[in-house]
């Protein structure tokens, strides 16, 4: 199964639905280059949801640990 994701927005929240393997290459690189541009585009509340990702290796557990920490230290700043 390949992997995609959807964004949408809901009460000033972005809400970030995926769907697949979240592993190393094309979709780690799309999850970190989507959640930048909408970083860049003020969104400042994330949700990632993982419902429907069947399964997530290393690379993709690191890449959900970068984005919640480069999305932390934004807001802090």
């Amino acid at each position: 199964m390949s992997f995609s994701l959807k964004t949408r927005r809901s009460r000033g929240v972005v809400l970030v639905d995926m769907t697949g393997r979240l592993s190393a290459g094309e979709s780690v690189m799309l999850l970190r280059n989507t959640v930048k541009q909408l970083a860049e585009e003020g969104g400042q509340k994330f949700v990632l949801n993982l419902e429907d990702i069947s399964y997530v290796d290393s690379c993709g557990l690191g890449e959900l640990v970068a984005t919640y920490t480069s999305l932390k230290n934004k807001v802090a700043a």
